[in-house]
């Protein structure tokens, strides 16, 4: 189960300093937070962002995919399904800064 865990938090730490979305959804937006901060002085403080940056990526995906089984098990089509969800620009210019990165 450690191992588990450990490869999930870096996949969400991956998902948020290299990827990129082109509608605001919720991992865009904690893309966003990550990228104010990465380049913060106080290493300790911005490590400590990251960590709860991560949690709630995790979160978010799992949110994502009960919302989906409900969808395909029940039909459940309330909300908006992301049709509402704002359009960004720059997402490829977004998407090389992030890949530059390294951990």
């Amino acid at each position: 189960m450690e191992l588990n865990n450990k490869l999930e938090r870096i996949r969400a730490r991956r998902t948020l300093m290299y990827q990129a979305n082109s509608h605001q959804c919720i991992c865009e937006t904690l893309r966003m937070v990550y990228d104010d901060v990465h380049d913060l002085k106080d290493k300790e403080k911005v490590e400590r962002i990251r960590e709860n940056l991560v949690d709630a990526v995790i979160m978010a995906k799992k949110m994502a995919e009960r919302l989906d089984y409900y969808y395909k098990t029940y039909a459940d089509k309330t909300g908006h399904g992301g049709k509402k969800l704002v359009g960004l620009q720059n997402t490829n210019q977004k998407l090389k800064i992030r890949r530059a990165r390294r951990l």
